[in-house]
């Protein structure tokens, strides 16, 4: 009796480790497929079809919602800087990437410098193709940069130009702005691979909605957006933060260049 109940425990072990690995799979599966299946949030891409031109790619007006988690936020992106999806031989092709400086802050993207540049170069080289596409958007901090840089290799990059810096405190995801995710950059960068899954963006949106609750529902309601991400207003030199927010930055803008030296792209 004791040796058959052996062998049966025996048998049925294999059917147990896969029940096992199966229970958490589905708790993670199933509620994601039923969110997808009810419309809940969305997967926002960095660039979208030019809707005047199908030949053309545009950037995606929604892509600043990606870097402010829970938070009813859109910086204004260069809607009119579009592309060719299939690049011509002649082309050279340069992706800018930065926040409200490189936008062109306050008159935005005519008067940006990357719209200066793409006059300049063309002027200079007549026979050339120049692209200059300005991903910068305001608020946005190096995760922005990173996580865009990181995109762009299916897009045929002649050059990447990064003018960024400013907003590592208050920009979205900033170690001391209303939409911080904490200050641990590999946590931060995870959550932005994982951001395109319903079941992430339900938590995000959850816990956005528990800390409006305790921040009180006048808390960030007025000012310009820089104005409303401030969380923590006073920020000593050298303090815990500050140096902080100065490894983010340097981890987030060292990726970057490690991936385009990689790539023989020049930054």
């Amino acid at each position: 009796m004791t040796k058959h109940s052996n062998t049966t425990s025996t048998a049925k072990r294999p059917f147990f480790w896969v029940l096992m690995l199966l229970i958490p799979v589905a708790a993670i599966v199933l509620p994601e497929l039923v969110l997808r299946a009810a419309g809940y949030g969305e997967t926002i891409a960095l660039f979208q079809t030019f809707e005047s031109n199908p030949d053309y790619y545009s950037i995606n007006p929604k892509l600043g919602e990606r870097y402010f988690p829970g938070k009813n936020t859109r910086p204004e992106v260069a809607v009119t800087d579009i592309f060719l999806k299939q690049k011509p031989a002649d082309a050279f092709r340069i992706f800018v990437l930065g926040a409200s400086t490189t936008a062109g802050y306050p008159y935005l993207y005519n008067a940006s410098f990357p719209s200066m540049l793409k006059i300049m170069l063309r002027e200079y080289y007549p026979d050339r193709r120049i692209e200059v596409i300005n991903l910068a958007m305001p608020a946005v901090t190096s995760y922005a940069v990173r996580e865009i840089a990181l995109q762009l290799d299916d897009y045929q990059p002649d050059m990447l130009l990064i003018y960024a810096g400013h907003n590592e405190f208050y920009g979205g995801l900033g170690v001391a702005s209303t939409a911080s995710l904490g200050g641990s950059r590999w946590l931060v960068n995870t959550y932005l691979r994982l951001r395109d899954f319903r079941l992430v963006q339900l938590i995000s949106n959850g816990l956005a909605g528990i800390r409006q609750m305790f921040a009180g529902s006048a808390a960030g309601e007025s000012g310009t957006l820089m104005q409303r991400m401030v969380q923590d207003r006073a920020i000593a030199y050298r303090s815990d933060l500050f140096d902080r927010a100065g490894e983010i930055f340097r981890g987030n803008i060292g990726d970057v260049l490690d991936h385009c030296r990689d790539r023989n792209l020049p930054v």
